[in-house]
C-alpha cells in the first residue's frame, strides 16, 4: 500500500521539482528577498523590544534615583519638566498620562499583572478623558506632543522651528485654546519613543471626540474606571518630520522650512486629518522599511548587487512575462513563513538563556540598572517576590504616578500642566 502511495505521488514531486529548477532563474531573488527579509524582521523586532525594555528600566531607574531637598522644593526631575528651553511642561514616560489629562483602561495600568507587557502603558489606541473629573475636564480637547531627541534650540533645527512655532501661537489667541508640551526621546522619554516607533523630530497629536464611544466600539475585557457616558475617546496622530508628501497649504514652488512644515499642521485648517489615525502595526512597517532599506541600499555590499540584480530581473523580465504580482505573493508568504520563525527562534533563545541565568545565579538586567543606581531591589519581602525586570522596577513607576495623583489633587484640582503660558 504504502509503496503504490508512493509511486502515485512521485511524478507529481518530480513534475514540481523539474518546474521549481526551470523556473529558479527568474524566482531565485524574491525567495532570497523573502526569506531574508522575514529572518531580518525577527532579530530587527526582537531588538527593538529589548531595546525599549531597556529604556523602561534605566528610566526607572532614573525616576527612583531622583534627589530633591525635601519639602515643597521640586526634585531635579521635576524641576527640569518646567524649566527648559521651551518653557513647557515637559512630558516623562512615568506621567505622561496626567499630565495629558488621558488615561488607559484599567487592565494596561495594572503593572504587577505579569500577563499584560509593559508596552501597554503607552498605548495610544484606548486613550480616554473621563469628563466627570473636574481637573480634567478643563484641560484643552486638543493637544500638541512634539517628541525631540534632547530639546536643544540652540543647536537643532527643528527644535528651534518649534520653539518659533510656540512663539507664533502665543500671538494668535484661537491657538491657546490648544495645549503644547514636549517630550526627550533621548532621555525621560525614550520609552514612550520606542514603543510609539517613531523618530524624530515629530509631533504627536490629540483630539478629544465629541460623542461617548459606543459598547462595542471597547475592546472585549478592558473597563475604565468611570461611566461610559463620562468617557470620551481620544484619537490620535503622529506626524513625523520632515515631512515627505504631505500638503502643507503652500504653493508647489516653495520649499517649506522646517518650522512652516511645523506650523502648516499646528496653524492649518485642519490639515493633520491627512493623516491617518495612529496605528502601531503600519508604524512599525514603517521603521522595518527604512532599516532594509538602509540595509539594500549600502553600496559595495553583497545585498546591493543582489538588490540591483533584482531591480534589472523586474524590468525586463518578470514585468514583460506579467509574473511580478505572483513573485510578489510569493516572496510576501515566505517573509511571513520565515518571520514568524524567526521570531519564535530568538524567543526560545532567549527564555533558554533566562532560565540558565536564574539556574546560575546570574543577577538580572533590573538588578544591575537597580545596583547601579545604589538601590538593594531585594530590600523589601515584596521585592523578592518578583521575579522579572518589569516587575522589579514597576514599583517606582506606580509611586512616581501617585505622587503626581497626590499633587494634583492638593493643588485643588487646578491644571499644573497643559498651559503654554511661558514658566
Amino acid at each position: 500500500m504504502w509503496r503504490s502511495l508512493i509511486a502515485m505521488f512521485k511524478r507529481p514531486l518530480r513534475l514540481i521539482k523539474w518546474l521549481f529548477l526551470l523556473t529558479l532563474p527568474v524566482t531565485i531573488f524574491p525567495i532570497f528577498g523573502g526569506i531574508f527579509t522575514g529572518i531580518t524582521f525577527g532579530i530587527w523586532n526582537t531588538q527593538h523590544i529589548d531595546k525599549t525594555s531597556k529604556k523602561f528600566v534605566d528610566e526607572v531607574t532614573d525616576l527612583l534615583g531622583d534627589w530633591g531637598v525635601g519639602g515643597n522644593v521640586p526634585t531635579f526631575r521635576e524641576y527640569l519638566d518646567t524649566h527648559n528651553d521651551f518653557h513647557l511642561t515637559r512630558v516623562n514616560s512615568n506621567d505622561w498620562l496626567p499630565k495629558l489629562g488621558f488615561f488607559l483602561p484599567n487592565e494596561y495600568t495594572d503593572l504587577d499583572d505579569p500577563i499584560i507587557s509593559i508596552d501597554k502603558y503607552a498605548n495610544l489606541e484606548t486613550l480616554m478623558r473621563d469628563i466627570s473629573c473636574r481637573t480634567y475636564a478643563q484641560m484643552p480637547l486638543e493637544q500638541w506632543l512634539y517628541l525631540s531627541y534632547l530639546a536643544f534650540p540652540s543647536i537643532n533645527q527643528w527644535d528651534k522651528a518649534f520653539n518659533g512655532v510656540l512663539e507664533y501661537v502665543h500671538a494668535h489667541s484661537d491657538l491657546n485654546q490648544s495645549g503644547f508640551h514636549f517630550a526627550n526621546c533621548g532621555d525621560t522619554a525614550g520609552f514612550l519613543c520606542g514603543v510609539w516607533t517613531t523618530r524624530h523630530p515629530a509631533l504627536l497629536h490629540f483630539k478629544v471626540e465629541d460623542e461617548p464611544p459606543k459598547p462595542e466600539d471597547i475592546e472585549d475585557g478592558l473597563t475604565y474606571p468611570c461611566d461610559l457616558v463620562h468617557l470620551r475617546p481620544v484619537t490620535v496622530r503622529l506626524i513625523e518630520f520632515p515631512l515627505k508628501q504631505e500638503f502643507t497649504g503652500l504653493p508647489l514652488s516653495i520649499f517649506p522650512s522646517p518650522k512652516q512644515q511645523m506650523l502648516s499642521f499646528v496653524a492649518g485648517e485642519r490639515l493633520y486629518e491627512q493623516i491617518e489615525p495612529y496605528d502601531p502595526w503600519p508604524q512599525m512597517q514603517k521603521r522595518f522599511t527604512e532599516h532594509m532599506d538602509s540595509l539594500w541600499d549600502a553600496e559595495g555590499t553583497v545585498l546591493n548587487y543582489i538588490n540591483k540584480v533584482d531591480d534589472w530581473m523586474i524590468d525586463h523580465i518578470t514585468k514583460p512575462l506579467g509574473i511580478e504580482p505572483v513573485l510578489i505573493d510569493m516572496g510576501s508568504f515566505l517573509m511571513m513563513f520565515s518571520a514568524i520563525a524567526s521570531q519564535l527562534t530568538c524567543n526560545v533563545i532567549k527564555s533558554t538563556s533566562y532560565l540558565v541565568g536564574n539556574f546560575l545565579g546570574r543577577p538580572r538586567p533590573g538588578d544591575l540598572s537597580l545596583a547601579e543606581a545604589g538601590i538593594d531591589p531585594y530590600e523589601e519581602p515584596e521585592d523578592r517576590f518578583w521575579g522579572d525586570v518589569v516587575r522589579d522596577v514597576a514599583g517606582g513607576f506606580r509611586e512616581s504616578l501617585q505622587r503626581v495623583k497626590a499633587k494634583q489633587s492638593s493643588a485643588g484640582g487646578n491644571d499644573i500642566s497643559i498651559s503654554i503660558t511661558r514658566a
